[in-house]
């Protein structure tokens, strides 16, 4: 899919590396927590994504650079990966035994938005959507979240969620204006759930 300067498509295997380098360039502390563990964790935490089965990432790239990308599980994924994640994240914490201390961390590790899904229903979660900060306000995020949607939809997926921060007024809106609503029940102080039903389960 191209749309104006984007080309926007699901990503190739070599986009690793620069998946986790353009999170660098969006992502603060304290906006990504689980950076305060260092690059090490989070490229864990790409590797897994890349790796679950059924997850997919579509990217979004000016004359062949990265601006911007998606990923999207089939499940709600955060409690799973955590679990899965438990070495590298012992390790991270051995060289950052600081980070442990942190109750904002602990906070959003604790009550971090999982979407209740039927046991007939495919509940899929855009685990991250990053747009670089150059290439905001350009059309990339509505470029992204697009084939996201039409990608869901052709697998049969019946429900897309996520969580967005309550401060982020630009993503809430996107959200708003591509058929998500807000779910004050799976909301949390800082984050909001927001999800859009495909078609209802019989």
């Amino acid at each position: 899919m191209t749309e104006g300067d984007h080309s926007v498509h699901l990503a190739e295997s070599g986009d690793l590396s620069k998946l986790v380098d353009l999170h660098f360039a969006v992502f603060e502390d304290d906006t990504y927590l689980l950076n305060r563990f260092g690059r090490s964790m989070v490229q864990a935490v790409y590797e897994w994504l890349q790796d679950s089965e059924g997850t997919f990432t579509v990217v979004a790239k000016v004359h062949e650079r990265l601006s911007g990308f998606a990923v999207v599980s089939p499940r709600p994924y955060f409690g799973e990966m955590i679990s899965s994640l438990r070495g590298p994240l012992l390790r991270a914490a051995l060289r950052r035994p600081w980070v442990i201390a942190d109750r904002r961390l602990l906070a959003r590790l604790r009550d971090y938005p999982k979407t209740r899904a039927s046991s007939n229903e495919i509940s899929a979660q855009i685990a991250i959507l990053a747009v670089h900060p150059n290439a905001r306000e350009t059309g990339t995020a509505l470029a992204i979240l697009r084939l996201v949607i039409e990608e869901c939809q052709e697998r049969g997926w019946e429900k897309l969620s996520a969580g967005v921060y309550r401060t982020n007024s630009p993503a809430r809106f996107l959200y708003a204006t591509n058929g998500f609503t807000e779910n004050a029940s799976l909301s949390t102080d800082d984050l909001v759930a927001v999800e859009n039903v495909f078609a209802e389960t019989s």
